[in-house]
């Protein structure tokens, strides 16, 4: 088994995804590769062959400009999670995917402690149900219509 050399910085984060006494470095690393490739698969559009995007996409303009961008990462991160998710893992997908997009005022927290991004994203979601393209479901579910 080749054996491999990690920085202090890499393996701090390690630790964070690590489930203790129960992870090894390895099944981390599997894991965090596993997500990797969901989530680029996603944005390629891999998995939407049969999507509900087309219809999204036609309907854009009820939706402001401004909100646009937000809805495009909402619907990229539902579709990688087969339509259905909870808000806060589709926040971490999101920051996962686009998070080099964010720009520097995006990134400021509010009086919250949320970041802009954040708030953003969520307003983007309530004009998305408002507008049919999202189904209204309990709290902290988010599904396309």
């Amino acid at each position: 088994m080749p054996v491999i050399r990690v920085s202090d910085e890499v393996m701090k984060i390690l630790k964070k995804f690590a489930i203790p006494l129960e992870d090894t470095p390895d099944s981390v690393l599997r894991r965090i590769l596993k997500e990797y490739v969901r989530i680029q698969n996603a944005m390629k559009g891999k998995l939407d062959e049969n999507s509900k995007r087309s219809t999204l996409v036609k309907k854009w303009s009820l939706i402001g400009k401004s909100k646009q961008r937000y809805a495009k990462w909402i619907v990229v991160s539902l579709e990688s999670r087969g339509g259905r998710g909870r808000s806060r893992e589709l926040m971490v997908d999101i920051e996962k995917m686009f998070g080099n997009e964010f720009g520097e005022e995006e990134r400021e927290p509010l009086k919250s402690g949320q970041p802009r991004w954040m708030k953003n994203v969520n307003s983007a979601r309530g004009e998305m149900v408002k507008q049919g393209l999202l189904k209204k479901t309990k709290y902290g579910i988010w599904e396309l219509a």
